[in-house]
């Protein structure tokens, strides 16, 4: 049996035919962005998707489908106000595939989707603790914790795309809030980091040949791998505020790892290094403050327990004493007892010298006592 996935991106919706082992046996894709209406989107990828799964052996062979999409609820199997999607409110994408093609539809969150397929086929395998990071339209997270992909109670969950990143002047996101990392790490954020640049700057940029409206990620790559400084700054201002919010994610969960994936994660130049470097000095600055705490607590250790060992030696010393001082009367308590055994004993000796038998065995013990009596 196969099954088909569906990915949803502000940009494209890329679908394809998958077997159990994770290998795609037929693909195709549509622009997200070209339909207004849900129906009709559902309604184009049903129409491409129906002869890939037809030459695959028909809709029999394939077992379910499952769709990533933003703000995917896996609860409810609905988009939910999605601000990267042209179609707005809560669509019931699951429910909408599932009743054209006949064929049981799961949906998720695009990140979490792609957090599950990284640690069953791919970078995450064998890992029960990292964060997924999808960078394109937008930035999407899938945090997996003790193996667990973590959904929150109500299927939203690891949203860090829309944690705030800048608190003055942030830029406005598309969920009404302002100074989202979605706004600065994302394909558009680059562009709109761009186009800000360019406004506030006079230097010299290939990206001044190109009109500001119509700017891409795309064309700040190009303008960077080619030596373009202001390009290679806006990659260095990208990385520089992607690598804070991961520093602070690394902070909250200590992951094993956290994986870039997406659109804008082929883009080299700096940002990957930056990321990393940030990340690693995150790590640093945590196992300083866990050598420092530890070294503290070992102090403090130390000093209680030179504190038990004085009291310790002090009693040892006590007990020591009197020890000492009781086998001192002991050794005077058994020399008297001796010498009144020793008196006791010759007297004996004298008024019974007739009862040799008796005689003979204490006469040897009271010769000894003689000999060895302490003056």
């Amino acid at each position: 049996p196969y099954v088909v996935g569906i990915d949803i991106g502000g940009t494209n919706t890329v679908f394809g035919i998958v077997d159990a082992r994770g290998t795609i046996l037929a693909s195709g894709s549509i622009k997200t962005g070209a339909y207004d209406e849900a129906d009709n989107y559902v309604d184009e990828v049903c129409k491409n998707l129906l002869p890939l799964i037809i030459a695959n052996g028909g809709v029999d062979k394939i077992k379910g489908i499952g769709i990533g999409a933003p703000n995917g609820n896996y609860y409810s199997g609905t988009i939910e106000f999605a601000p990267n999607l042209p179609w707005k409110g809560v669509i019931p994408l699951a429910a909408m595939f599932e009743e054209r093609l006949g064929i049981p539809t799961a949906l998720t969150n695009d990140a979490n989707a792609a957090a599950i397929g990284e640690m069953t086929y791919g970078a995450a395998r064998g890992m029960k603790d990292f964060i997924m990071i999808t960078l394109g339209t937008g930035v999407g997270s899938g945090i997996v914790i003790n193996g667990q992909m973590v959904y929150g109670h109500d299927g939203f969950a690891g949203e860090l795309g829309h944690t705030i990143i800048r608190r003055e002047n942030g830029r406005l996101c598309g969920c009404g809030r302002h100074g989202c990392l979605e706004t600065y790490c994302s394909a558009t954020g680059v562009a709109r980091t761009a186009r800000e640049f360019l406004a506030a700057r006079t230097d010299a940029s290939l990206l001044r040949n190109i009109p500001a409206e119509n700017i891409t990620s795309k064309d700040v790559y190009d303008a960077a791998v080619q030596g373009d400084k202001l390009a290679q700054e806006i990659f260095e201002f990208t990385g520089n505020i992607l690598g804070e919010a991961l520093a602070d994610a690394i902070a909250f969960s200590s992951p094993e790892a956290i994986i870039l994936f997406g659109g804008l994660r082929h883009r080299p130049c700096r940002h990957a290094t930056r990321v990393e470097r940030d990340g690693q000095k995150a790590r640093v600055r945590q196992k300083c403050a866990d050598k420092h705490d530890r070294v503290e607590d070992d102090e403090q250790q130390a000093q209680r327990n030179g504190k038990q060992d004085s009291r310790h030696a002090e009693h040892q010393k006590e007990t020591n004493a009197d020890r000492h001082c009781h086998n001192e009367n002991r050794f005077v308590d058994c020399r008297n007892v001796r010498r009144q055994h020793l008196q006791v004993g010759l007297r004996h000796r004298d008024g019974h010298a007739q009862k040799k038998a008796h005689h003979d065995g204490v006469g040897q013990i009271l010769n000894h006592a003689e000999n060895t009596a302490i003056p």
